[in-house]
């Protein structure tokens, strides 16, 4: 398990103002992994894979702070992705700006990072494996996010329009090369935000910005050959809700996501395919 703890050094950058430190609890303690010089860390994921268990052996993703002086775009001190893995942190780096952070690990150790670019007024993610950067094709305007990632090194995540005023779901490979997925009906927005072993890409469809919370409409899921397709369509139509986005989908092909019911309730759901000869859609 990782995450982050308080310490009892003060510091005003943080919200309890006191040191912040990313941890990894193990053998029931908790273990400061550092910093990369700053005074703040933070662990967001590790890596799920085989031989990883209780964090020996695992690749461990997070932010930290650099020594430095606060500045843009956030007004803290400058900030950077990192990876730990046996016992020592290193900086995934960043696109030139004032802040990065991992948003996925694969089995492989690689990891997508989104990174604010010179500017300081736009982000752009990158593929960082064993020290080399790859950065994600921007499709359209000026934002890139990159969401999940699979082992076979495609990303799944988002791009900004030509106004930057919506998110469209994107697809990108192991060069870097990206296509954008689409939308469901006249929806002006969309973002991927899960991908299976096999490149099968899951997400939310309706009115997506990167400026303010998403209004899904319509959960989807997306097939090379087949594009997007609202999974409202492969449901019956007595289904209890009515699925607005989803999160993740796994080797087996079970979607999980969030949908309402007709009185406007809000619920978590598990879509499981139906296997050959039980009727309905596959």
């Amino acid at each position: 398990m990782v995450g982050f703890a308080h310490n009892a050094v003060p510091d005003a950058d943080t919200y309890a103002g006191t040191q912040m430190r990313a941890t990894l609890w193990r053998d029931r303690s908790i273990h400061d992994l550092g910093t990369l010089g700053g005074t703040d860390s933070e662990a967001f994921l590790a890596s799920d894979c085989e031989g990883a268990e209780d964090g020996r052996g695992a690749s461990i993703v997070g932010t930290s702070s650099l020594a430095g002086a606060a500045g843009p775009p956030f007004g803290i001190p400058p900030t950077a992705a990192f990876i730990w893995e046996d016992g020592l942190m290193s900086d995934l780096g960043s696109l030139g700006g004032g802040y990065s952070l991992p948003s996925a690990i694969n089995c492989r150790r690689e990891v997508a990072v989104i990174s604010f670019d010179a500017t300081n007024r736009h982000f752009q993610s990158f593929l960082w494996n064993r020290g080399r950067r790859t950065l994600l094709q921007r499709l359209a305007g000026n934002f890139v996010e990159a969401v999940a990632l699979n082992d076979a090194t495609q990303v799944a995540g988002g791009v900004s329009d030509q106004s930057d005023r919506n998110v469209l779901a994107a697809l990108w490979g192991p060069t870097g090369d990206g296509e954008l997925l689409g939308t469901v009906g006249q929806d002006p927005g969309s973002v991927a935000l899960g991908i299976s072993a096999d490149g099968v890409v899951v997400g939310g469809s309706g009115t997506v910005s990167f400026y303010a919370l998403p209004a899904y409409s319509h959960a989807f899921v997306w097939r090379r050959g087949q594009g997007m397709q609202d999974l409202n369509t492969l449901i019956g139509p007595d289904a209890p809700l009515i699925l607005n986005v989803a999160y993740s989908i796994n080797e087996r092909g079970e979607i999980a996501g969030k949908g309402t019911t007709r009185a406007g309730e809000s619920h978590a759901f598990v879509l499981v395919p139906e296997q050959p000869g039980e009727g309905g859609d596959p």
